[in-house]
């Protein structure tokens, strides 16, 4: 296949599961995840939880108390891995009465996802 048509067919896909990621990425964002302190057990709990739901395997691995890293494995057809990696973590909203949605509410509003972590990366991580 060319690279033109494995193109075509992400596009594909991700266009057949947007409201599926558009959904994900509004409830990652949902989770506050401010670094400092980086506190992460939260949302890699709810990650574990939506990928279990789906019968694909997850991992939380743990070093440091309440920083939570999270590896879910995906069976392929071709021998080898390939490593996807995103953080959750956020910087801090700042003073919240200069937001005009809430930085945590993972509002839709006119095709765009708003609140912290939506651009970088959650919304990442989800469409991952």
């Amino acid at each position: 296949m060319s690279t033109q048509g494995v193109l075509e067919k992400v596009v594909d896909e991700v266009e057949s599961e947007e409201d599926e990621l558009v959904n994900l990425c509004s409830k990652l964002v949902q989770i506050p995840t401010v670094s400092p302190p980086g506190e992460s057990r939260e949302i890699a709990k709810f990650i574990e939880s939506y990928f279990g739901s789906l019968g694909i395997a997850t991992h939380i691995y743990e070093k440091v108390e309440g920083k939570s890293n999270v590896c879910v494995e995906l069976p392929g057809k071709r021998e080898g891995k390939i490593i996807w990696l995103g953080h959750l973590d956020t910087v801090p909203p700042g003073d919240p009465s200069s937001w005009k949605h809430d930085p945590y509410g993972g509002e839709v509003v006119n095709g765009r996802i708003y609140g912290r972590g939506s651009s970088d990366t959650k919304g990442a991580v989800a469409a991952a």
